[in-house]
């Protein structure tokens, strides 16, 4: 984009222009240059008290604008994840983790029933690691408890909320008892139609 807007600033590009083969380029240039990031480094320091130059100062060569020093801050408001990584969950034997609430998400690998349907067993995988997370919803604390029990299992995906506890089993090191559970797309194939769970 810096070089973009160089050309642009020296007319050697048209950013205004409608030529079909450069319509992204323009599109996503635009998009770039209306950034507050973008529109900060553009402008000058703030002068210091002091006279001496330093490695945040810009630069005036033959009438084109530098910058120089450290870029400007991300900007945290364009994105925020709001569920933990699989993978950040299951490093050092879930001890990052462990007895906290957390919000995981993803689709289930395997699923499983137990205590006649009051109990259902998740392997949920977000696809940051090979490995699944086990979720376990019950009938009498889960949320949206039988609307996941109708998901079409395997292939189904879902938003978890819950606390990562150790699990009882020996093949994981901790499981995550969901509290609230959210189907985000069922497996459709119940019919020949594709419509039905």
């Amino acid at each position: 984009a810096c070089v973009l807007h160089h050309a642009a600033s020296v007319q050697a590009w048209d950013p205004s222009s409608t030529d079909e083969s450069t319509s992204n380029v323009v599109r996503w240039y635009n998009t770039i240059v209306h950034q507050d990031c973008f529109i900060t480094a553009l402008q000058p320091p703030k002068s210091s008290s002091s006279s001496s130059p330093t490695a945040t100062t810009t630069a005036m060569v033959e009438g084109e604008q530098r910058l120089h020093g450290v870029a400007p801050p991300v900007v945290t408001k364009l994105y925020k994840r709001h569920r933990v990584r699989i993978k950040e969950v299951l490093a050092q034997g879930g001890a990052n983790y462990l007895n906290q609430t957390i919000t995981v998400g993803g689709w289930a690998k395997t699923t499983r029933n137990a205590n006649k349907k009051a109990i259902l067993f998740v392997e949920l995988n977000d696809g940051s690691t090979g490995h699944g997370l086990q979720c376990v919803l019950n009938v009498e604390s889960t949320t949206n408890f039988e609307e996941c029990q109708n998901s079409g299992g395997t292939g189904a995906s879902f938003s978890f909320t819950g606390k990562c506890v150790e699990s009882q089993g020996d093949e994981q090191a901790v499981e995550l008892q969901v509290e609230t559970a959210t189907l985000l797309g069922a497996v459709m194939g119940g019919n020949v139609e594709g419509t039905a769970v």
